[in-house]
Order: structure tokens, then C-alpha cells, then sequence
């Protein structure tokens, strides 16, 4: 049997709402590692599933994170399989 492509995205979470939590301390401009992204980037795919990036570096701008993504190095797979 021969089953058509679907598109599939594995990435539900229970909760509609996320924060991130900035410590009293940081400084404008400061750069730190966001390990558990709340916004989507794409990491690649393999085997046809969607990887989301899970971490990346970001600067705190005063008031919000600017994420620093580089699709051609952090959107590409290095899965093995």
C-alpha cells in the first residue's frame, strides 16, 4: 500500500501562553543561550518530520530578546541515521 505524503508537525504544547524568565541582573546587550525557545525555528528536516531548534544565543535588547538565527547553520539537520 502506498501512503501519500503528509504534512506533519509534532509540536503541540498544553499551554497558549510562554514567558521567559530574565533575571534582575542582565544587562542591555548582554548575550545569553535561551535553552527551551518558545518562538518556532526551523532546524532542518529528516525523514520528512520538521525539526524545531530547541536553543540559541540571543541578546537582550532592554525589553525583549533579539534571537540571533542563521538559517544556513542553525536550519540544517546533522541527524545520522
Amino acid at each position: 500500500m502506498v501512503v501519500p505524503f503528509y504534512s506533519y508537525y509534532p509540536y503541540k504544547f498544553a499551554s497558549d501562553y510562554a514567558a521567559y524568565l530574565v533575571p534582575s541582573d542582565i544587562k542591555k546587550g548582554e548575550k545569553v543561550i535561551l535553552e527551551d525557545l518558545i518562538e518556532d525555528y526551523y532546524g532542518g528536516s529528516f525523514w520528512s518530520h520538521h525539526i524545531r531548534v530547541e536553543s540559541l544565543q540571543a541578546i537582550w535588547t532592554g525589553e525583549d530578546f533579539s534571537i540571533l538565527y542563521d538559517p544556513e547553520t542553525d536550519g540544517v539537520c546533522t541527524w545520522v541515521g
